[in-house]
């Protein structure tokens, strides 16, 4: 796996419950469309979403005017919590959705701060998803 713009520390992922955290029918429905027991496809998908959910998190942490926070932020969460179901990243799901539905309620606590820590979630979770899916789909020779 490549590492993103900000340092990642190594997470000790051992005692998880990997269902809690990939969605195996996501990861199934991308196998199912590549040759038999080739990863490369779902390498390249984790690498793509991994990629994008960097930028998403980059451009939620620039948000600062007040108009920008609310209809952006949606859009921007929304956008997370699809790519992440595409790549099976359950847990990231629930966090872009909570940001999402933060964003569309409109609620007060659509701060700055607000989003600084849901993203800081978001960034433990994926970084949680690439050791799972190094661990238990992606054997090393298939990382891009």
């Amino acid at each position: 796996m490549r590492q993103s713009a900000t340092a990642r520390q190594k997470l000790d992922v051992s005692g998880l419950n990997v269902k809690d955290y990939l969605d195996a029918e996501a990861i199934d429905a991308i196998l199912k469309i590549s040759p038999p027991g080739d990863t490369k496809l779902l390498a390249q998908v984790v690498e793509v979403f991994r990629d994008s959910a960097d930028g998403v998190l980059v451009e939620l942490r620039g948000l600062a005017q007040p108009h920008e926070i609310i209809i952006k932020t949606a859009a921007l969460a929304h956008k997370l919590k699809a790519s992440a179901k595409v790549a099976g990243a359950r847990r990231v799901v629930r966090v872009a959705a909570e940001l999402e539905d933060a964003a569309k309620e409109a609620q007060a606590a659509i701060t700055v701060d607000y989003i600084n820590a849901q993203c800081d979630d978001c960034e433990i979770e994926l970084d949680i998803y690439s050791q799972l899916m190094t661990m238990h789909h992606l054997p090393e020779s298939a990382n891009p």
